[in-house]
């Protein structure tokens, strides 16, 4: 059966972009931290965020580099509008924006008790020795052409990494880790978990609940919501 979660208040906050002449910019992006002390939403290595003049207005810009990376620079390889104030509110239109019009759509922000209802597949993680990396992981674009879920502010993420050679009797691993990236970085700071074999995750958690056997020596407990579809690899 499917572990209850209890006493668990998410919130999450998400903007679609549709009709962007550069496709790579169209998808669902997710609330990472502010930059600027303003909004800012990331999908993989595409980054919406508010550049602001004053404060009265300023820009709301796509970009393709991280900023938390490369230093705050006032980047707009995907474009940009003007005459903004910075509301998450105002990314619910379409809006003339890198030459053409872009169409946003903002999903608000929704505290949820139960996490199905954001609509989104996710799974929970307990009983990690550090508990930043428990709680609720949302299924989120694909790292490497692989599955990832992230937490909804994207402190934390959960990815599929294949290692391309054997290591230590293991080719594949499920990795926690807190920085972003593309999925192609060997990185885990909250540890992961070998196997030898492609990852079947309507298989492995036939009853929704799999207990894994930590890099940290934990002994995580991962549910999945079996009622959604899922990414496998």
């Amino acid at each position: 059966m499917i572990q209850e979660i209890d006493d668990v208040e998410e919130s999450y906050q998400f903007v679609i972009i549709t009709e962007h002449e550069d496709d790579s910019y169209n998808g669902q992006y997710f609330r990472g931290n502010d930059w600027y002390d303003h909004p800012h939403f990331v999908m993989g290595d595409q980054h919406l965020f508010y550049l602001p003049i004053d404060e009265e207005s300023g820009w709301w810009q796509l970009d393709n580099r991280d900023q938390e990376v490369e230093g705050f620079d006032d980047y707009y390889n995907g474009g940009y509008s003007y005459g903004f104030m910075g509301e998450i509110s105002e990314l619910n239109d379409c809006i003339y924006f890198a030459y053409t019009d872009v169409c946003f759509e903002f999903n608000g922000e929704i505290a949820v008790e139960d996490p199905s209802l954001s609509g989104l597949p996710y799974l929970t993680i307990t009983g990690h020795s550090d508990d930043t990396f428990n709680g609720i992981y949302y299924q989120a674009e694909d790292w490497n052409s692989l599955p990832h879920y992230t937490k909804s502010d994207r402190s934390a993420h959960w990815y599929y990494y294949i290692n391309g050679e054997m290591d230590d009797g293991y080719v594949n691993f499920w990795q926690l880790d807190s920085r972003e990236q593309d999925g192609t970085n060997d990185w885990y700071d909250g540890g992961y978990y070998g196997i030898q074999y492609p990852w079947d995750l309507d298989e492995e958690f036939e009853d929704g609940t799999e207990v894994l056997h930590w890099s940290t020596d934990d002994y995580i407990v991962v549910s999945i919501d079996m009622n959604q579809q899922l990414s496998n690899t």
